[in-house]
C-alpha cells in the first residue's frame, strides 16, 4: 500500500487542535499508538490512558474531521508523488527522534536517505553579502568528497546558496520547508528546488498539503532543520535574524554550532559574531575545521585529491596544489610562508598551474583550485 494503514491515525492525530507542539507530544509519549486515540471510547480513553475527562471529549469530538482530513491528505501525496512517513517508520530521521517536539509526520519529495549519513545544515540571512555568497561556496566545495548531508530551508539568500553549491559539488541536498509540499516558497526558488530533486536530494516539510506559508511557521520549521542534524553553521546573521533561532535550536538540543565571523560593523555579521563571543557557537574559517571538530574523516579527500595530481604534477606543483586547496583562497605570501621557495619559482610554478587548469586567479592577488 501507499501509505501504512495505521499511519492514518498519525496523520490524523497532528490536525488535532491543542496549545502547542510539546502539550501534544507529551501526550503521545505516554500512549502505546496515536490510533487508541481515534478507536477508544471517551471513557476508556480517561481510563486506559489515564487522560482528563474534559481531554478525552475534547479528541472525541475532532476525531472524525481529523481522520476524514488526513484520508485528503493520502489521496493528495499519492497525485504528487510524496511520501508520508511518520515518527514510527523506518525512514524516520534518527536524529529527530532525539528532540521533545520532533514532528509526528514528515511530507517527504524526493530521497530521504539518511542511514550513516554525516548531516549539516548551513543557515543564514536572506540578505547575503557577497562575503557570505563567497564564504558558503568555500566551506561546501570542502566538503565536497566527504560524503556531506547539507540541509537548509529553501530561502533567499545564504540557504539558496548552500543547495546550489552542494549540487554543483555533487552532495545530496535537503529542503525542510514551512507550507506545505504542494507550493514552493519562495516562488522564485522552484527551478532550484527541482533541481534538488533531480539531483536525488529531497523536500520534507511537517506540514499538510494546502499550509500556506506564514511567519509563526518559520520557527518551527527551523527547529526540523537543527533537529534533524548533527552540527549546524551559520554563515551570516543579524542579531535579530532568523538563522539565530535555527542555532539557537542546535545548542537546546546539545548539537555543535559553527558560525563564521565578519566585521563588527557589518549587519549580516552582528549574530554570527555574537553567538562566537558568548561561547554559542565555535568559529571556524573552512571546511576542515569541520571536519576535525565534528571527527568526521578527512583522510579520503586528502588521499583522493593527492593521487590525482601526483599522476600529472612534479612534487613541487602538487605541494603547492595542496596548499592553495587547504586554504581556499591562499595568497602569495602564505605560499612563500609554508613552502619557503623563491618567489620567482613560485610565481613560475602558479603561472604553469593556472594555465594547467588546476588554479584560478582571483581579486586580491589570491588563488584558488579549479575542482578538476
Amino acid at each position: 500500500m501507499f501509505v501504512i494503514y495505521s499511519m492514518i491515525y498519525s496523520i490524523a492525530f497532528t490536525f488535532l487542535k491543542s496549545k502547542n507542539i510539546f502539550s501534544k507530544n507529551e501526550l503521545l509519549a505516554n500512549i502505546q499508538s496515536p490510533k487508541l486515540l481515534f478507536t477508544l471510547s471517551t471513557d476508556d480513553m480517561t481510563e486506559q490512558l489515564n487522560l482528563n475527562p474534559k481531554v478525552s471529549l475534547n479528541i472525541f469530538s475532532q476525531r472524525d474531521d481529523c481522520l476524514k482530513k488526513a484520508h485528503e491528505q493520502i489521496d493528495e501525496a499519492r497525485k504528487r508523488d510524496v511520501k508520508i512517513i511518520d515518527r514510527y517508520s523506518v525512514g524516520y530521521p534518527t536524529l529527530l527522534k532525539e528532540i521533545a517536539d520532533d514532528p509526528v509526520v514528515l511530507y517527504v519529495k524526493g530521497e530521504l536517505i539518511l542511514d550513516n549519513r554525516k548531516m549539516l545544515s548551513i543557515v543564514g540571512t536572506r540578505c547575503a553579502t557577497h562575503y557570505g555568497i563567497e564564504q558558503t561556496a568555500k566551506i561546501v566545495s570542502g566538503l565536497a568528497t566527504s560524503h556531506i548531508c547539507i540541509v537548509s530551508g529553501l530561502a533567499l539568500g545564504i540557504d539558496t546558496e548552500a543547495h546550489k553549491n552542494a549540487i554543483d559539488n555533487g552532495l545530496p541536498t535537503i529542503a525542510v520547508l514551512g507550507n506545505g509540499l504542494d507550493m514552493i516558497y519562495p516562488p522564485t526558488n522552484k527551478i532550484l528546488a527541482q533541481k534538488i530533486l533531480d539531483s536525488g536530494g529531497a523536500i520534507i516539510s511537517e506540514m499538510p498539503f494546502n499550509t500556506p506559508m506564514g511567519q509563526w511557521l518559520f520557527p518551527r520549521r527551523n527547529r526540523i532543520i537543527a533537529g534533524m542534524t548533527h552540527a549546524t553553521l551559520v554563515v551570516e546573521a543579524s542579531v535579530r535574524g532568523g538563522a539565530l533561532i535555527t542555532a539557537a535550536r542546535a545548542n537546546d538540543y546539545n548539537r555543535t554550532v559553527f558560525a563564521i565571523a565578519g566585521r563588527s560593523d557589518a549587519p549580516f555579521s552582528q549574530g554570527c559574531n555574537a553567538f562566537i563571543k558568548n561561547n554559542k557557537a565555535m568559529l571556524i574559517e573552512n571546511a576542515e575545521d569541520i571536519l576535525n571538530s565534528m571527527g568526521w574523516d578527512i583522510s579520503t579527500k586528502n588521499s583522493k585529491q593527492h593521487s590525482v595530481y601526483a599522476s600529472n604534477l612534479p612534487e613541487k606543483e602538487i605541494e603547492i596544489l595542496e596548499i592553495i586547496d587547504a586554504e581556499k583562497p591562499c595568497s602569495l605570501d602564505l605560499i612563500f610562508e609554508k613552502t619557503n621557495f623563491a618567489i620567482p619559482e613560485i610565481l613560475s610554478i602558479l603561472t604553469k598551474l593556472e594555465v594547467g587548469g588546476f588554479i584560478k586567479e582571483i581579486p586580491g592577488c589570491m588563488y584558488e583550485s579549479v575542482r578538476r
